[in-house]
């Protein structure tokens, strides 16, 4: 399995389960174990870098965002790092003071990142974040965690099928072959 290109891991999961009657449920457990994948796994690969123009308060992160690593502002040349506090932080500064000005300041809300003061002119915007895994489908049969770690997927698939199976035994086996390969 090293270097699998994923083109049949749904038919291959099916064969391992050796259930026709949970072959519809395949994708399902795929999702589950990329949920675990993306709370547990901190890879080099997840780390992607996003520009735009900041020019009001709220910005629109990134579909594939799963965690923020630096976020920073430039105009005309000069860089200012941003300082993570909460959305209810800024909320209490709002109401202190309204001012538009050079933001210092960046919350995660909902799928927004809010900067704090609002913008006063439009700064080139970068942000440094952890993106999710890219969710397999059958238009997307691959990605680099099954490509590099087929059986993280496996094992993990399995795991998330054994409610289905009904034996402990297999279940004990998967959980500790996904926590190996992990």
């Amino acid at each position: 399995m090293i270097g699998y290109d994923g083109e049949d891991f749904q038919t291959d999961l099916a064969n391992w389960l050796d259930r026709g009657d949970l072959t519809a449920r395949v994708s399902e457990f795929i999702a589950l174990t990329e949920a675990k994948i993306n709370r547990r796994l901190r890879a080099r690969t997840q780390t992607e870098i996003s520009t735009a123009t900041i020019n009001t308060e709220f910005y629109a992160l990134p579909a594939d965002f799963l965690r923020v690593r630096d976020c920073s502002l430039t105009l005309n040349g000069v860089r200012t790092d941003l300082q993570l506090v909460t959305p209810e932080q800024i909320a209490r500064s709002k109401e202190l003071s309204v001012v538009a000005g050079w933001p210092l300041y960046y919350a995660i809300t909902g799928a927004e990142l809010q900067v704090y003061p609002a913008p006063d002119t439009s700064y080139l915007g970068t942000l440094t974040y952890e993106q999710k895994v890219p969710a397999l489908s059958d238009s997307n049969t691959s990605n680099w965690v099954l490509a590099k770690a087929p059986d993280v997927y496996l094992y993990g698939a399995l795991v998330e099928a054994s409610p289905f199976l009904r034996d402990p035994e297999a279940l004990t086996t998967w959980k500790l072959l996904f926590e190996q390969a992990f």
